[in-house]
């Protein structure tokens, strides 16, 4: 049954998307597909998120503020839909990345 949670986890898996450069599923080493959500779960485990974000960021990002962001991805794929942020929650959460991300000094990529 589709509702407001079921929004959300779909919301996160956008998230999710778009900060590793997946899609919603994603093909591993050995050829299996699993969920981009089941892709990001054991990095975000063991906080090793340098190896989710898209490498195409080429590390020109703040990794706090990446952090945060894959805290709210996560936050929104919770297995239980009551355990799920609202939307209003997840775009106050968003700002404050964004807030920091545009505060931060950008890297110099020399050509």
């Amino acid at each position: 049954m589709l509702n407001e949670k079921s929004d959300v986890y779909s919301f996160g898996v956008v998230l999710l998307e778009l900060i590793t450069g997946q899609r919603a599923i994603v093909k591993t080493e050995d050829g299996d597909k699993i969920s981009v959500v089941h892709f990001v779960e054991p990095f975000f485990e063991i906080a090793e998120l340098e190896d989710v974000v898209d490498p195409l960021l080429q590390g020109d990002f703040s990794l706090d503020s990446a952090w945060k962001f894959v805290e709210v991805a996560m936050s929104c794929v919770r297995e239980r839909g009551s355990n799920r942020p609202t939307m209003s929650q997840i775009v106050s959460e968003l700002q404050q990345c964004l807030a920091a991300e545009l505060a931060r000094e950008p890297l110099s990529h020399e050509v």
